[in-house]
């Protein structure tokens, strides 16, 4: 037999990992993650992004002057 391409593999120091090839989709009505969570590649959201407390759609920045300056951090 040939190796598989899509599998859920659970070690015996407790790592599962997850092999799909193609995609993977989760359909729930919520998810929580609870450590630190490492991505390659890119993130597209759908709707709001909130991180430490900022929404990424409705955050302001404070020192906006016109021409080439840069703002201040969002709040």
């Amino acid at each position: 037999n040939a190796a598989p391409t899509v599998y859920i593999e659970i070690k015996q120091d407790g790592e599962v990992v997850i092999v799909a090839p193609n995609k993977l989709t989760v359909t729930s009505p919520s998810a929580t993650f609870s450590g630190n969570v490492t991505m390659t590649g890119n993130l597209s959201v759908t709707g709001d992004a909130n991180i430490s407390g900022i929404s990424f759609n409705s955050h302001v920045h404070g020192g906006v002057q016109s021409g080439g300056s840069d703002t201040s951090t969002p709040h």
